[in-house]
């Protein structure tokens, strides 16, 4: 299905942003699940996952958080804060259904993990692409790369738009879907073509805190996936086999077949994922997964 793009208000301290969120909503539908994107994504990177959740008759809420896409860029690097990001997914939240359940990419799983600890674990499961368990080299390696390429210029579309299809590994992709792609990655500034997210959101602001997600998914009272691609470097974390050994709620996937992050738009990872939400969804709740914010 066709989904929608709503453009709705955040308050941030004396800012009002504008957060730009996507939605499959099928009709009478009664389940949501929250997808948020990696570090430089947008919601448009679920297009293909959301389109055979919403066949099944759950909705799919995918922002693009600020500093990101379609939202608004603030500019300053002290704007993107924690505290920022969970006032976006509050607000992003007043979409979902009774039955709620949340899946986050990478640096979007951090964001989304801390988020559902803060308010009580109301989901029925989590899908967790690609997270790193903690802090460390490779994470900063990362980071300090989308540094560099935030300052990037290319003197066309489809300049930028090559840029983005090889070092996002999208060239399984068909052509509609790549341009797709690559329309919701790069923008037009000043006559030339730069990514979609603000240079501000990888300046060194925020970026040396230490983090570690063990005792939260130690505690997860909810059924949490944790997936991995076969080039992911966090797939190799010696931690990962004792940390789900800790807690029955855990489950481990690894080797699914791409790099670092899993896109879910390979038909494969599309099948794995929703078919694990649709198994939550059917499952009895327990006494701590509780239902969405229903609107």
């Amino acid at each position: 299905m066709i989904g929608r793009t709503e453009r709705l208000g955040v308050a941030l301290g004396d800012v009002m942003a504008e957060m730009a969120v996507r939605i499959w909503e099928p009709p009478n539908s009664t389940r949501s699940v929250l997808c948020l994107h990696g570090f430089a994504g947008t919601g448009q990177d679920f297009e293909m996952l959301a389109e055979t959740l919403a066949a099944t008759g759950t909705t799919v809420i995918a922002p693009d958080l600020i500093g990101r896409g379609k939202s608004s860029f603030l500019g300053r690097d002290t704007a993107y804060s924690l505290h920022a990001y969970m006032a976006c997914l509050t607000v992003a939240s007043r979409f979902q259904k009774a039955e709620a359940a949340h899946l986050g990419t990478s640096w979007g799983g951090l964001i989304l993990l801390a988020w559902l600890s803060g308010s009580g674990w109301k989901s029925r499961g989590v899908v967790l692409n690609d997270v790193p368990l903690q802090s460390g080299p490779v994470v900063q390696g990362f980071r300090a790369a989308l540094r560099e390429e935030s300052l990037q210029a290319f003197a066309s579309f489809d300049a930028a738009a090559e840029h983005v299809i090889r070092t996002r590994s999208m060239g399984f992709l068909d052509d509609a879907a790549r341009r797709r792609f690559a329309e919701s990655r790069v923008m037009e500034v000043g006559g030339q073509w730069r990514m979609a997210y603000d240079p501000a959101v990888a300046a060194d602001y925020g970026m040396e805190v230490a983090f570690s997600i063990h005792r939260m998914l130690t505690r997860a009272p909810a059924p949490v996936l944790m997936t991995y691609g076969d080039q992911s470097p966090y797939a190799t974390d010696p931690d990962l086999p004792d940390l789900v050994a800790t807690n029955p709620k855990l489950h481990l996937l690894r080797g699914l077949d791409d790099p670092h992050p899993p896109s879910l738009m390979k038909l494969g990872q599309v099948l794995q994922v929703s078919g694990w939400f649709n198994q939550c969804f059917a499952a009895r709740p327990g006494p701590a997964t509780g239902s969405g914010s229903a609107r």
